[in-house]
């Protein structure tokens, strides 16, 4: 089991090393850099809620063989008309981007820069929750 600061440090890692072809010393599982002796567990993993400024987002991550295989907003921002209007743009986009690039950074959608974000951070929290030792 990971302990809070490990699993803030391999977060950080997750989302560094998605920047890029970065590849830290570790394991690659389908694109995904790892810390090495990490590895991706089969199954669903549930980010952690997302809460900015149009609303809260959360994601499930189905992991398969150490891959993305499925991605789903469990909560997406919707509180302000504005808030839905993003989400159903970007949504479609950021979930669909996420299984192709197997990384959690994914790329900014236009005009929803602040949910892009908070969706590359739930998908370092719902990886984060996938690695194991």
């Amino acid at each position: 089991m990971l302990t809070n600061r490990k699993k803030n440090a391999v977060a950080r890692l997750l989302l560094s090393a998605a920047l890029g072809p970065l590849l830290v010393g570790g394991a690659m599982a389908a694109g995904v850099a790892l810390p090495p002796g990490y590895h991706l567990q089969d199954g669903d993993f549930v980010s952690d809620p997302q809460t900015f400024e149009w609303g809260t987002l959360q994601l499930k991550l189905t992991i398969h063989d150490g891959a993305i295989t499925a991605a789903d907003a469990l909560q997406m921002p919707a509180h302000r008309r504005r808030s839905v209007e993003l989400s159903e743009m970007a949504k479609p986009i950021l979930l669909s981007e996420a299984v192709q690039s197997q990384k959690a950074q994914v790329n900014i959608v236009s005009s929803a820069t602040l949910t892009s974000v908070a969706f590359q951070n739930a998908m370092v929290s719902a990886l984060t929750k996938a690695m194991v030792h």
